[in-house]
Protein backbone atom coordinates (compact mmCIF):
# COMPACT_ATOMS: atom_id res chain seq x y z
CA UNK A 1 0.00 0.00 0.00
CA UNK A 2 1.19 3.44 -0.85
CA UNK A 3 0.93 5.91 1.93
CA UNK A 4 3.46 8.37 3.11
CA UNK A 5 4.15 11.83 4.25
CA UNK A 6 7.32 13.66 3.39
CA UNK A 7 9.86 14.96 5.83
CA UNK A 8 10.14 18.72 5.52
CA UNK A 9 13.54 20.26 6.10
CA UNK A 10 13.73 24.02 6.35
CA UNK A 11 11.31 26.65 7.36
CA UNK A 12 8.30 28.07 5.63
CA UNK A 13 7.84 31.75 5.08
CA UNK A 14 4.58 33.40 4.15
CA UNK A 15 4.12 34.05 0.46
CA UNK A 16 1.32 35.26 -1.74
CA UNK A 17 -0.84 33.33 -4.15
CA UNK A 18 0.70 35.43 -6.93
CA UNK A 19 4.11 33.97 -6.03
CA UNK A 20 2.65 30.48 -6.24
CA UNK A 21 1.07 30.86 -9.69
CA UNK A 22 4.29 30.80 -11.80
CA UNK A 23 5.57 27.81 -9.82
CA UNK A 24 2.29 25.94 -10.20
CA UNK A 25 2.10 26.61 -13.94
CA UNK A 26 5.61 25.17 -14.32
CA UNK A 27 4.78 22.20 -12.07
CA UNK A 28 1.57 21.42 -13.98
CA UNK A 29 3.48 21.67 -17.25
CA UNK A 30 6.12 19.21 -16.01
CA UNK A 31 3.39 16.80 -14.87
CA UNK A 32 1.60 17.14 -18.23
CA UNK A 33 4.88 16.28 -20.03
CA UNK A 34 5.33 13.38 -17.59
CA UNK A 35 8.76 14.87 -16.85
CA UNK A 36 9.87 13.17 -13.62
CA UNK A 37 13.20 15.02 -13.57
CA UNK A 38 11.55 18.45 -13.78
CA UNK A 39 9.06 17.50 -11.06
CA UNK A 40 11.95 16.27 -8.88
CA UNK A 41 13.66 19.63 -9.33
CA UNK A 42 10.54 21.32 -7.90
CA UNK A 43 10.26 18.88 -4.98
CA UNK A 44 11.65 19.22 -1.48
CA UNK A 45 14.26 16.50 -1.21
CA UNK A 46 14.74 14.14 0.46
CA UNK A 47 11.14 13.11 -0.20
CA UNK A 48 9.75 10.51 2.17
CA UNK A 49 7.94 7.69 0.35
CA UNK A 50 7.03 4.36 1.93
CA UNK A 51 8.97 5.47 5.02
CA UNK A 52 12.20 5.93 3.02
CA UNK A 53 13.87 9.24 2.15
CA UNK A 54 14.29 9.60 -1.63
CA UNK A 55 16.86 11.75 -3.39
CA UNK A 56 16.25 13.07 -6.91
CA UNK A 57 17.11 9.79 -8.67
CA UNK A 58 15.00 7.73 -6.26
CA UNK A 59 12.12 10.23 -6.52
CA UNK A 60 12.17 9.87 -10.31
CA UNK A 61 11.82 6.11 -9.89
CA UNK A 62 8.71 6.42 -7.69
CA UNK A 63 7.26 9.29 -9.75
CA UNK A 64 5.04 6.98 -11.89
CA UNK A 65 3.35 5.67 -8.74
CA UNK A 66 2.40 9.19 -7.63
CA UNK A 67 1.69 10.75 -11.01
CA UNK A 68 -0.21 8.11 -12.97
CA UNK A 69 -2.53 8.99 -15.88
CA UNK A 70 -5.46 9.86 -13.57
CA UNK A 71 -3.37 12.18 -11.43
CA UNK A 72 -1.84 13.83 -14.51
CA UNK A 73 -5.35 14.44 -15.88
CA UNK A 74 -6.36 15.88 -12.52
CA UNK A 75 -3.39 18.27 -12.50
CA UNK A 76 -4.33 19.49 -15.98
CA UNK A 77 -7.54 20.96 -14.50
CA UNK A 78 -6.41 21.39 -10.90
CA UNK A 79 -7.27 24.35 -8.75
CA UNK A 80 -5.48 24.77 -5.47
CA UNK A 81 -6.92 25.38 -2.05
CA UNK A 82 -5.11 27.09 0.80
CA UNK A 83 -4.70 24.97 3.91
CA UNK A 84 -2.77 26.74 6.66
CA UNK A 85 0.42 27.87 4.90
CA UNK A 86 0.21 25.28 2.13
CA UNK A 87 -1.31 25.24 -1.33
CA UNK A 88 -3.16 21.95 -1.75
CA UNK A 89 -4.35 19.94 -4.76
CA UNK A 90 -6.82 17.11 -4.20
CA UNK A 91 -6.62 14.46 -6.91
CA UNK A 92 -8.89 11.82 -5.43
CA UNK A 93 -6.73 9.17 -3.88
CA UNK A 94 -3.79 11.56 -3.39
CA UNK A 95 -3.65 15.02 -1.92
CA UNK A 96 -0.57 17.06 -2.87
CA UNK A 97 0.92 19.82 -0.71
CA UNK A 98 3.07 22.75 -1.82
CA UNK A 99 4.78 25.17 0.52
CA UNK A 100 7.53 27.76 0.57
CA UNK A 101 10.88 26.25 1.55
CA UNK A 102 13.94 28.48 1.62
CA UNK A 103 12.10 31.32 -0.14
CA UNK A 104 10.64 29.26 -2.99
CA UNK A 105 7.70 26.98 -3.51
CA UNK A 106 8.25 23.22 -3.49
CA UNK A 107 6.15 20.08 -3.68
CA UNK A 108 6.64 18.98 -0.09
CA UNK A 109 4.39 16.02 0.62
CA UNK A 110 1.37 13.99 -0.31
CA UNK A 111 -1.25 12.13 1.62
CA UNK A 112 -3.07 9.02 0.48
CA UNK A 113 -6.83 9.00 0.98
CA UNK A 114 -7.80 5.37 1.65
CA UNK A 115 -11.49 6.17 1.13
CA UNK A 116 -11.05 7.72 -2.32
CA UNK A 117 -11.85 5.73 -5.43
CA UNK A 118 -8.75 4.49 -7.28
Amino acid sequence: MLGAMTFLIGTSVPSTAADFNPFFVAFKSAVARNDAKAVAEMTQLPFLFDSKPRDSVAFQKIYPQLFDAKVRACFAKAKTLVEEEAQVVNCGRYIFYFRVVKDRYRFIEFAADPEAEP
